[in-house]
């Protein structure tokens, strides 16, 4: 049984600045206020009631944003009522002012002062003095956090079928020019030593270049279509857990390493950074460092640094088109002048630089090293290569004519094209394929077709 209680309110429901009406079957909702912040609500219920079930099955609530003018503060819209269902988990979420969005919950059981268990299908009025204590009494409850919008396929809309991007570039003094020339990447920076094909990071996000979200960020891109369109697997309160670069190495990189998550999560507030490097393209000789030929201790390290011989302690692997390397977290690495890579990674920005040759960048400082941090995460043994990816797991495939991606319910997917052309379809949507695209497809049940001459690089989770 569900009681219900009535407050005749004032002045004082003003303050939670809300204007939203939400109705489950017969529970309903109603708050009034400042008309600025339109809010969604979510009722968690207890065992058994409509709105627990509707909890457990993923469904949201039916939402009618109701308009309440100014003459609401100023009195003429009044009394509003506060009608609560017992034992109800209230959770009010601003989907307003770009992004800047504010959950409060309350848990309304037990609150003598909003509720009263009486006979079905009757209230308790409460009025003046009491509604300013229901109010302040829910208010003592309230928790600010960061909460999204409602998606738009929690909303009822249908998603394309994929969308391509358009990336951001990094200007690295150790970068070219060939992913200007040879992947059609414009820019008006003189060098793109990175292009941030598929990235949600803070520090670089690739735009929506397609579709009816043309010009959204990626991030932005994520919130519209919800964390149920990226399959099964990325559910959880977590930032999206991939990126994607295209990486010209004109130069030496600088001897490096990256943290794993329980460090970065501690350290750097980000997730750690294992990543995958795919060579699209290498000149002869061109090689790559990773990891230690023998277990060495921190000082056998920090003396090579100083004299400029730690090269001389790291595997040195000569690298080709079309070969995969997987360096984990941990793993002290470099990569080697005139290759081009596609680096598939966890979605981080996380570096700590050990030795970068003693250059200088273009104003003529040195680059930051962290030595210290990396020397509490760098892995001091013998690098045997027998790790596997938890993370990501990554393809390439070779259409001569068409093939199918098998995409499913897990996981979205995202491919870059490496060479050739064609196209990519699923139902009536079509879309080009260049050498160079990048193309994000959220989670589906049925197939998506590529036809033409092409190569492409899979990644999904």
């Amino acid at each position: 049984m569900y009681g219900f209680a009535e407050a005749a309110l004032t002045g004082a429901l003003v303050e939670t600045r809300c204007a939203v009406f939400f109705m489950a079957g017969s529970f309903g909702v109603a708050f009034a206020g400042l008309p600025d912040l339109p809010w969604s609500f979510r009722l968690t219920g207890p065992p058994g009631s409509p709105s627990e079930n509707c909890s457990r099955s993923g469904m949201m609530f039916s939402i009618v944003v109701v308009s309440f003018l100014s003459d609401c503060i100023r009195g003429v819209v009044s009394p509003v009522a506060l009608c609560i269902p017992n034992e109800i988990q209230v959770s009010a979420v601003c989907v307003g002012h770009g992004g800047d969005c504010v959950s409060r919950q309350a848990s309304l059981a037990d609150r003598a002062a909003v509720q009263a268990c009486v006979e079905p299908h009757r209230t308790q009025k409460l009025g003046g003095r009491a509604a300013s204590e229901a109010v302040h009494a829910l208010s003592d409850d309230f928790v600010t956090e960061m909460s999204p919008a409602p998606s738009e396929t929690e909303l009822g809309f249908d998603l394309e079928p994929f969308v391509k991007l358009s990336p951001v570039y990094k200007d690295y003094l150790w970068g070219g020019n060939r992913l200007k020339y040879n992947y059609g990447k414009t820019s008006d920076l003189e060098i793109i030593a990175e292009s941030w094909e598929l990235s949600a990071h803070p520090d670089g996000q690739s735009v929506i270049a397609s579709g009816r979200y043309k010009g959204f960020t990626f991030g932005e891109y994520l919130n519209k279509i919800g964390a149920d369109a990226l399959g099964w697997k990325c559910l959880g309160d977590r930032p999206f857990p991939l990126m994607i670069k295209l990486i010209d190495a004109k130069e030496d990189l600088s001897v490096q390493v990256h943290p794993d998550d329980d460090y970065a999560l501690i350290n750097e507030h980000e997730y750690g950074k294992s990543e995958l490097w795919h060579i699209v393209d290498a000149l002869p000789g061109a090689c790559i460092y990773m990891g230690l030929k023998k277990d060495c201790t921190e000082d056998e390290i920090r003396s090579s640094l100083k004299d400029g011989s730690i090269l001389k302690l790291l595997n040195r692997v000569e690298v080709h088109p079309g070969e995969d390397y997987y360096i984990p977290a941990g793993t002290i690495h470099a990569i080697g002048a005139g290759i081009i890579i596609c680096e598939v990674q966890q979605s981080s920005n996380s570096t700590y630089r050990l030795y970068d040759y003693n250059r200088v960048d273009k104003y003529g400082n040195k680059r930051r090293l962290d030595i210290d941090k990396a020397m509490d995460v760098i892995d001091l043994r013998a690098y045997n290569g027998a790790q596997k990816c938890k993370y990501f797991d990554v393809k390439t495939l070779k259409i001569g004519k068409s093939a199918t991606i098998d995409t499913n319910e897990e996981s979205f997917y995202a491919l870059v094209v490496l060479d050739g052309s064609g196209s990519i379809s699923a139902g009536k949507d079509s879309m080009e394929l260049m050498k160079g695209d990048c193309v994000f497809i959220p989670r589906r049940s049925d197939k998506v077709k590529v036809k033409g001459s092409l190569e492409l690089l899979t990644a999904r989770i």
